[in-house]
């Protein structure tokens, strides 16, 4: 059972975000996305291909789409993503938690659905909480607050000499 806040790990680019995430993912109650979901940042993108939630199949669907999200299965791109080759590629077992998670989220939001596949998959894994890293997502960090009201944020600042050496 996820008993505490999840906690969104944000900060610009370069500034030690991935490093922050492999050290807090060790923790024996931390569940950590494998990379970045990019979900926020590009949320109209993913709002497009997916519109409606509104049938069983397209909760499941989309709750597929997210646990492949989470688990790195999929990667988000602002150019050439393509819903169907995604999908096409997730595995069995990813298809099956997501058809799990859908049949529970009649009437949730895009980002509650997300919420959701994140709660399995910490719980499967053992874990009281979850993460999740992606530097641009700093930019929407009062659109998160809305979706997810009890999310935390660790917001790394770097200085800009050093961000721009690490380029």
């Amino acid at each position: 059972m996820i008993h505490s806040s999840p906690i969104f790990v944000v900060g610009y680019m370069h500034s030690g975000t991935t490093l922050l995430l492999d050290v807090l993912s060790r923790h024996s109650a931390l569940y950590a996305s494998s990379g970045e979901t990019t979900f926020f940042h590009l949320f109209s993108l993913i709002r497009t291909a997916f519109p409606d939630l509104s049938t069983a199949v397209d909760r499941d669907t989309f709750a597929s789409f997210c646990v492949g999200l989470i688990r790195g299965e999929i990667r988000l791109e602002a150019h050439g993503f393509s819903v169907r080759h995604a999908l096409d590629a997730l595995p069995p077992q990813s298809r099956a938690i997501g058809a799990s998670i859908g049949s529970r989220s009649h009437g949730d939001t895009h980002a509650e659905t997300l919420g959701r596949a994140f709660d399995a998959l910490a719980e499967m894994e053992d874990k009281q909480r979850w993460m999740e890293k992606t530097p641009t997502h700093v930019f929407h960090m009062e659109e998160l607050s809305r979706a997810v009201p009890d999310a935390r944020f660790v917001e790394l600042v770097r200085e800009p000499r050093d961000v721009f050496a690490s380029k």
